[in-house]
């Protein structure tokens, strides 16, 4: 089984308050298949892009464009190598 490169989405809201956390969630779904977290510190909202027909492209440019959102970074996670024992 090939196991593919892994998408977060990780937001910087203007005001981490509940409403506007909750609100940008709801954005968030809309792009699709997500798996969202909500965390404490430099991040309001970590969000794991489950689909891989998605491309970071695309998702930035919706990004842009939502109301509360301070900043955002994708990060794309690549499965690790196997590595021989013997090298």
């Amino acid at each position: 089984m090939k196991e593919e490169p892994q998408l977060f989405i990780l937001v910087e809201a203007y005001y981490p308050l509940e409403d506007s956390i909750r609100k940008i969630c709801k954005e968030l779904q809309k792009i699709g298949e997500l798996t969202i977290f909500k965390t404490w510190g430099i991040y309001d909202i970590v969000a794991e892009v489950r689909a891989s027909r998605y491309k970071p492209k695309e998702i930035r440019e919706r990004i842009k464009k939502m109301d509360g959102v301070r900043g955002f970074v994708l990060l794309t996670t690549s499965p690790p190598e196997k590595y021989d024992e013997k090298s």
